[in-house]
């Protein structure tokens, strides 16, 4: 593996992120409240050919600055209303990661191979994995992160600073416009934590050029940023603006912003930290012990823990938590966790290593035990069979590649059983779990909106249905609150159906359920009149 090219590389890596990511993608409905929002707002975006102001079923949406919608809705202009359309942006975000990941490590190491294993562990950790896929933001601003902070470090030790400063601009600039004050924030207490300690004990002296900067490209960075903000401004007044720097991003941190906060108490990362960077956890929290004392010695190393720390701590400190949000820390542990792998060495640290590997291969193995139990419903016996023998196989393969210290073998067959393992989840087991309760089957009894204006009324429709039903029937949807709106839609459109939940159909009267659909815990009606003995719209 040493011997590996850098184009070779780079293709395979490639390859690799492409296949697993994209598995079973183009099968998978929208699913969770957020990926149907997501792609709703932006197929009203195309379909009202208006890329300023977002909007979510005729209202303004402004929960996040405009460049997932821009890319998602390009997306479906080009590949239809598919499931795999407004995913996209966040699989090309995720495989850029992993590149750029790659890039960098193979510059810092000289050694192709050292990049490939950076990339594969990122593409492996399993919470990356499944938000590269998803249509959200949250690919997006690791992307814009990742390219800002690798760039900053290049610029910050070349003697050549042109190309990394563009970056970072460019990286910010991403970030920014993705999910708004969050992606400056970021790099800046990393940037900042990186620069105290340069200052205080690696040079021991304060460089003032270091810190200045960052700081004033970082504002040239926000002008796209400032530059929508301006023209939704102009054209929709101060309230917009305010909802997106105030309310959705300082209010988000305070706890102030009632919708969409995901409000958490301030140990809640602390909780899921075992289960965030698996199946490398173990392997890196052994890094970090083992470095204890000697990061001095390295001044990358000290790099990437601030990338890991500095957000961290800062995104405890917000209200809003999700696990998705600490997305960005991922490349960092990456950085880590491929460095301790690369540099560990002496009899005491090869017999770590060696027990760190037997742990990883009875981990990994029993995942693959699940994952073919899994698929039993799926495959045929035999076919069960042989993913089970695979599993058990790759996992004593394992065991004697780290017992003997063969760690090319060692790493190449567990990242070629990973990839399988995430390719089969991914196209098969992921697809009949999520599509079992997806909205997809209760829109396409409706007719199009696009088609037929009015064939199709929401009652008191959640977020997640008005989006999605934006998304599925292709264009505006009518949206009533009560008896009486319901009834003034009847006249106007006699032929209609509407879509209500079976408990707020209890409480009106003349209605005929001609299906009746279960969702997770949801039963939708699809509904007509039988308002002076007809049942509208049936023939």
């Amino acid at each position: 593996m040493n011997n590996l090219s850098k184009p070779v590389a780079i293709l395979a890596l490639l390859l690799v992120a492409l296949t697993s990511l994209l598995a079973g993608l183009s099968r998978l409905d929208l699913h969770d409240s957020t990926e149907p929002r997501e792609a709703g707002v932006s197929a009203e975006m195309l379909q009202e050919n208006d890329y300023l102001l977002p909007k979510l079923n005729g209202q303004p949406f402004l929960e996040k600055p405009p460049l997932s919608y821009w890319l998602q809705s390009q997306s479906m202009a080009a590949l239809g209303y598919t499931n795999l359309a407004p995913r996209i942006p966040s699989v090309a975000a995720a495989v850029g990661c992993v590149l750029l990941l790659a890039w960098h490590m193979g510059r810092q190491r000289r050694r192709p191979a050292a990049g490939a294993m950076a990339g594969c562990l990122l593409l492996t950790m399993g919470s990356f994995w499944l938000h590269g896929r998803q249509a959200r933001q949250d690919a997006l601003l690791m992307f814009g992160l990742t390219l800002s902070l690798l760039s900053y470090y290049h610029a910050n030790n070349s003697s050549r600073p042109i190309h990394g400063w563009l970056g970072y601009v460019l990286g910010l600039s991403i970030a920014t416009l993705a999910k708004g004050v969050i992606g400056l924030a970021i790099p800046a207490v990393t940037i900042g934590m990186f620069l105290a300690i340069e200052a205080g004990w690696l040079d021991r002296r304060l460089v003032l050029s270091r810190w200045v900067y960052p700081v004033l490209l970082a504002l040239l960075a926000l002008l796209p940023l400032v530059g929508w903000l301006y023209l939704l401004g102009r054209q929709h007044g101060f309230g917009p603006v305010r909802e997106v720097v105030w309310a959705n991003s300082v209010g988000r941190f305070v706890g102030n912003y009632e919708q969409g906060a995901h409000a958490e108490p301030m140990y809640f990362y602390l909780k899921q930290l075992p289960q965030i960077f698996q199946p490398w956890t173990l392997v890196l929290v052994v890094a970090i012990w083992r470095w204890r004392g000697k990061w001095r010695a390295d001044r990358h190393r000290v790099f990437a823990i601030c990338w890991l720390i500095a957000p961290f701590v800062l995104l405890s400190l917000s209200a809003g938590k999700r696990p998705a949000y600490l997305l960005s820390l991922y490349p960092a542990a990456a950085l880590l966790i491929t460095s301790y792998l690369l540099d560990e060495s002496g009899p005491d640290g090869l017999g770590v290593l060696r027990r760190l590997a037997v742990a990883e291969a009875v981990l990994l193995g029993g995942i693959g035990v699940v994952l073919a139990l899994a698929l039993r419903t799926q495959l045929a016996p035999a076919t069960t069979v042989l993913l089970l023998t695979g599993a058990v196989g790759g996992m004593f393969l394992l065991w004697w590649a780290a017992l003997r210290m063969r760690w090319r073998a060692y790493f190449s067959t567990g990242m070629a059983l990973m990839a399988i393992g995430y390719t089969a989840y991914g196209a098969r087991v992921l697809p009949d779990k999520i599509n079992r309760d997806s909205l997809r089957r209760v829109f396409a009894e409706l007719p199009r909106a696009d088609l037929h204006p009015g064939g199709a009324v929401l009652f008191n429709p959640s977020e997640r249905v008005a989006s999605a039903a934006r998304f599925y029937l292709r264009g505006p949807v009518p949206t009533v609150a009560t008896a009486g709106e319901l009834d003034e839609a009847w006249k106007r459109w006699p032929g209609g159906r509407v879509l209500i939940k079976a408990r707020d159909a209890e409480g009106l009267a003349n209605l005929f359920a001609e299906r009746k659909l279960r969702v997770g815990s949801d039963e939708y009606w699809i509904a007509v009149t039988t308002r002076g003995g007809d049942r509208g719209g049936q023939e």
